[in-house]
């Protein structure tokens, strides 16, 4: 039995065990009963007895026997017979019977303990009223002789009380009984079935099938829950549609996605992904599918540690294919799906795009490096004119010739940061970096005697070093003391009289080099793309400063090389702050 009907049939069962304990009970007390209302009738009969004997005594003693007869026939109207009987034991007066057809009652038990002077009754069977009765008799001494006044009561008025005693008894169990049987029905009808019913219809959509119908009863006790669990499926059926909608409408942008995305486990396995990783991972969709044989070797050891720490990764990798290897660039983090902690991985193919860059980067180098070598001679045949010229300075020639060796070296430059560029893009495709141990407080002082001594003073400008010596990098030396050089001589253009401060400090695990200046200022809608190639925001004075638009933009290369990133704090008027964050050496 569920504990569902136990609970239900638990009060009539309990009620039924009550009306039975009652009623064995009061049977068992039945026997005690008689027992007690046949000793009650015993003592009313002796005290009826003993109380006929003081009203006759009188009467006997003056001889008036006739008077002593009327008064005993009046006790037949109490349902007790009364005799009188004589010293022979000849019946003188009864009430319920004529004495002349009547026995000698002298060898009654009862009568002859009575004149034997020992009053005391008896129950025993009464040949002349056919029934047992129970007697009791007392002496009643007289002048003329003794006499014995006997009393007598039917033994079934015990036996009547009995009966009524069972038969209320029986009546009580009847109605228990009854009362039960209609719980037990009530239950039934307007309780279990209705549960059950309700029962069946939950489990049913429990199970996925949300068409079942809910039965309502049109009235009873659990009329209510079944209109709440109605109204609940109706809600549920709703709220699965919405979820099956946006599910449907997640899988098709998922999948609309040329990423390959992956939904990874602690142990390595993959629970989701979209179309697209099919494309890229041996993925067999009818069996489970592991890092493990992702051919990706390097990646599970990231995928653990991300797992271990906790940090987002962001990084290349090489994939190996029969038919060709892939460079991937692959982005993972955690994400928390249903309580447990995962991995959610974007693979993107980078190949055709490595390819192309390396062409590029390739074509720039050696079309620069084409361009180097004439201009080289150009430059140098015209400082020889120069030094040939002996004409007057406003002269057309001096112009021309002063403008043929600006140009010249400005296209110089230009090459030389090209250059820069692509030797930078060559090395951030390498897998190793040549890089040594460097204490960033030096590179940082030699990047400022490097800056004053190419601007000769800086046209008067002040330069402030506030340097933290205790943090250490990995990095190239030139590379880092070019990145400052540039941040500085771009200040240095930008910058009001008041100077220039370049500060080392520690931020979150990164030495942050910063270079500030109190210029101009830059507009927030340039901002974002201050680190573009030959983007600037002030076009005829950048020219004017003989700018090549590539500076900042090999300070970010330059960042990126050593696994950092650059960072621009400006307000316009209020001059700007230019940060490189490079991460610290970890120590032992």
């Amino acid at each position: 039995m569920k504990n569902r009907d136990r609970i239900l049939f638990s009060l009539p069962l309990a009620l039924g065990l009550i009306i039975a304990l009652v009623s064995w009970i009061l049977y068992s007390q039945i026997s005690r009963f008689e027992a007690m209302y046949l000793e009650e009738i015993k003592s009313d009969i002796k005290t009826q007895t003993e109380l006929c004997a003081e009203v006759l005594t009188p009467l006997l003693e003056s001889g008036r026997l006739s008077e002593a007869e009327k008064l005993i026939s009046r006790w037949v109207d109490y349902g007790t017979r009364i005799t009188l009987i004589d010293r022979t034991g000849r019946v003188a007066v009864d009430s319920g019977e004529q004495r002349e057809i009547m026995d000698n009652h002298a060898e009654r038990p009862e009568v002859k303990s009575a004149f034997a002077g020992e009053n005391g009754g008896a129950i025993r069977y009464s040949s002349s009223s056919r029934c047992w009765m129970i007697y009791y008799a007392v002496k009643i001494a007289t002048l003329d002789g003794d006499y014995v006044l006997r009393t007598a009561v039917a033994e079934e008025r015990v036996s009547t009380m009995v009966r009524l005693a069972e038969s209320g008894i029986f009546i009580a169990v009847l109605l228990g009984a009854a009362v039960v049987f209609f719980l037990l029905t009530y239950i039934m009808r307007t309780i279990r079935r209705p549960l059950m019913e309700l029962q069946t219809s939950a489990a049913a959509i429990a199970n996925g099938n949300l068409a079942t119908r809910i039965a309502i009863p049109s009235d009873g006790l659990v009329r209510e829950l079944a209109l709440d669990i109605s109204k609940m499926a109706e809600q549920l059926k709703k709220q699965l549609v919405k979820v099956d909608t946006e599910r449907s409408e997640k899988e098709k942008i998922l999948n609309a996605i040329n990423e390959g995305v992956l939904l990874v486990d602690e142990h390595g396995d993959v629970i989701r992904y979209n179309t697209a990783a099919l494309a890229i991972f041996p993925i067999d969709p009818v069996r489970p599918f592991n890092l493990s044989r992702s051919g990706i070797p390097d990646l599970i050891g990231v995928v653990h540690n991300t797992f271990k720490t906790g940090n987002d990764f962001d990084r290349e990798f090489e994939l190996d294919r029969t038919g060709g290897n892939l460079t991937l660039w692959i982005r993972g983090g955690i994400l928390m799906v249903n309580d447990r902690r995962c991995l959610w991985l974007a693979a993107a193919d980078i190949t055709r795009m490595k390819k192309l860059e390396s062409y590029r980067s390739d074509f720039v180098a050696n079309v620069s490096h084409e361009i180097k070598t004439p201009l080289t001679s150009i430059i140098g045949a015209a400082e020889a004119l120069e030094g040939f010229e002996d004409g007057a300075e406003d002269s057309p020639r001096r112009k021309l010739l002063d403008i043929l060796i600006n140009q010249s070296r400005r296209l110089n430059l230009l090459v030389q940061d090209i250059l820069s560029l692509a030797s930078l893009e060559t090395r951030q495709m390498a897998p190793a970096r040549d890089f040594e141990l460097l204490e960033l407080d030096s590179v940082i002082i030699n990047a400022v005697n490097m800056s004053l001594a190419r601007s000769g003073g800086n046209c008067g400008i002040e330069i402030k070093v506030t340097a933290d010596a205790a943090l250490k990098v990995n990095g190239d030396s030139q590379l880092l003391e070019q990145a400052v050089v540039n941040l500085i001589d771009n200040a240095v253009k930008y910058s009001a009289a008041s100077g220039i401060e370049v500060s080392l400090k520690e931020e979150d695990g990164y030495a942050v080099i910063g270079v500030l200046d109190n210029g101009v200022g830059i507009p927030p809608e340039h901002q974002r793309r201050i680190f573009e190639r030959f983007y600037r925001v002030h076009k005829e004075r950048s020219r004017q400063s003989g700018g090549t638009g590539l500076g900042l933009a090999i300070v970010k290369h330059i960042a990126q090389l050593h696994n950092g990133f650059v960072r621009l704090v400006s307000t316009p008027g209020h001059g700007c702050g230019f940060y490189i964050h490079i991460p610290l050496q970890k120590q032992a």
